[in-house]
């Protein structure tokens, strides 16, 4: 069963659930200029699922340089979401009314030194160029996602290195071409857990996207 509905050619209503892979099918597909996205279903923000919503919005943003349609979420959503300190800065000024007290926040303060965006964590500021992203912590997760300028294949197996390094928990990175999910087996550092996949984006551009969740 699909983890979305597609009422019309423009209205997609994604359901709840934590599996990347469907999140990338759903999120990281063909995007149109007239697009309404519906998070009736959801009863509280995640950060998996938000993540790969704010990715979509970006690129979005730079295809089409206009506001990706967002139907107002339910009360309990937006409290739950007040209840987050996720930097949402770049989300569309448009959203204000749905998010009033985050779009004027930032929380890069507030995740961990070593945590701080994930491009300069990962000493990797010389080597790829971010045009817009996003960078949270939720509990023991992290997620983060940017448009970058294009850059060489090689990369993509430093940054997820390095994650594995950090995160010691699932990691789920994703680049234009490919998908890279990493699953710990208990006792080792070896990466006999890594499973990569040759992954089709559609129109959008070179970007980049991560999910890790943090043990001990």
């Amino acid at each position: 069963m699909e983890a979305f509905s597609q009422s019309d050619s423009k209205t997609f209503k994604p359901f709840p659930h934590n599996d990347p892979y469907g999140l990338d099918n759903m999120y990281i597909s063909d995007i149109s200029a007239d697009e309404i996205w519906d998070f009736s279903s959801f009863s509280k923000p995640d950060i998996l699922s938000f993540s790969f919503f704010a990715l979509r919005t970006l690129v979005h943003n730079k295809l089409f340089n206009k506001v990706i349609g967002l139907k107002i979420p339910s009360q309990e959503f937006r409290r739950a979401m007040g209840k987050k300190n996720w930097d949402l800065t770049n989300l569309p000024n448009e959203w204000r009314g749905y998010f009033p007290q985050l779009l004027s926040n930032s929380n890069k303060d507030s995740i961990e030194d070593k945590l701080q965006t994930s491009l300069s964590v990962l000493g990797l500021d010389d080597d790829v160029s971010v045009i817009d992203g996003f960078d949270w912590k939720d509990g023991n997760q992290l997620a983060g996602c940017g448009i970058i300028q294009k850059t060489e294949n090689e990369i993509f197996p430093k940054i997820l290195d390095k994650l594995i390094s950090i995160g010691n928990g699932k990691i789920y990175l994703r680049t234009t071409r490919q998908s890279f999910l990493y699953l710990p087996k208990i006792g080792t550092d070896s990466k006999t857990g890594l499973f990569v996949q040759d992954k089709h984006s559609f129109n959008f551009p070179e970007f980049y996207y991560y999910w890790i969740t943090l043990v001990g």
